[in-house]
This record gives C-alpha cells, sequence and structure tokens, in this order.
C-alpha cells in the first residue's frame, strides 16, 4: 500500500531484529552490533539466507554481485544513480540551501580536553544538544534513535525533540 499512496507522507513501520542475517554470529542477540567479522560459515548462512547468486567456489573471493544489464535489479539500481545525477555523490544546487551553521566555538566544550575519558557516545549525544539548540537548524535534524537510547544518555531529548509519548506511538 506505501507504494500506492501519492500526494501525502506515508510511514512505513518496520520491526526489526539485531543482527537480522546473521545466523549464529549475532542474530537476536544484544553483541550484533560488536560483530566487526565474520567467518566463511556466516559468509555463506547469509549467502543462502538471501539467496544470493555466488557458488561455492567464488565465495571465499568475496566478489562484487552484479546483476544482468537489463535485469530489474540492474534497471532500478541504475535509475536511481540518474536521479541522483549520477554514480558520485554531489551537492546539487537545487537541493542545497545556504544554512547558518554552529560555530566551532558553540562545540567549545567537547573540544576542549576532557577532565576523564569519554565514549563516542556521549560526545555524539552533547553536539546533538548542541546543534539541537541552534536556531538556524535545529528543526532540520531527524535522529534516529536506536532503542537502547536511555542505556546512551539520551533519556533526556525524549521530551525535548518528542521521540517519547508516555501513551505510546500515535500515527494519526
Amino acid at each position: 500500500k506505501a507504494q500506492e499512496t501519492k500526494g501525502k507522507a506515508t510511514v512505513i513501520l518496520a520491526h526489526t531484529i539485531k543482527g537480522y542475517g546473521m545466523g549464529d554470529a549475532a542474530e537476536g542477540k544484544n553483541i550484533a552490533h560488536q560483530v566487526k567479522k565474520m567467518n566463511m560459515d556466516g559468509v555463506r548462512h547469509i549467502r543462502d539466507r538471501f539467496n544470493v547468486p555466488v557458488s561455492d567456489a567464488d565465495i571465499e573471493k568475496l566478489p562484487y554481485i552484479t546483476f544482468p544489464e537489463g535485469s530489474e535489479e540492474h534497471t532500478y539500481l541504475h535509475a536511481q544513480r540518474q536521479k541522483l545525477h549520477g554514480y558520485l555523490p554531489s551537492r546539487q544546487p537545487n537541493f542545497t540551501e545556504k544554512l547558518e551553521l554552529p560555530s566551532l566555538q558553540d562545540f567549545g566544550a567537547l573540544l576542549e580536553e576532557q577532565s576523564k575519558e569519554i565514549s563516542t557516545t556521549i560526545a555524539f549525544v552533547r553536539a546533538l544538544n548542541v546543534m539541537l539548540k541552534n536556531k538556524s537548524i535545529k528543526d532540520r535534524l531527524v535522529p534516529i534513535i536506536a532503542d537502547e537510547a536511555r542505556t546512551f544518555g539520551m533519556e533526556g531529548l525524549f521530551r525535548q525533540i518528542g521521540i517519547y509519548s508516555p501513551n505510546g506511538q500515535q500515527y494519526t
């Protein structure tokens, strides 16, 4: 139905599983976001589960997947690149507005030496807070926050940017 909706906003709700498709290596486990490497059994599992067209003889070479010219996949991927004006990312003037960005001084507390080591997550949350206070860009920020938001110390943002409701999510 989402693809049939025209002329108005569409919301697609997706239920995700951590490490989806990773099999025994990490699927449904809290360690999924920590997995940095995968052994060949894991690669074969993903190939088989998602019907990736790579033979047993070629799998250890980890080849790029290509689609035959004219196939549905090939046509779709190349059409998307054309919509983006080519294969290399570039800033298009008709999509670019001059924004007044926060100054480096606004991030001063983060740029100074910290009294104790902080995690990248804490640094991110602090930088996000600086940007959310900037009138020029705050309404353009759309944080996509994982279910671990509280663990990451982001609960202060729930009320500030409206990502939490005690009544649950209301899509009306």
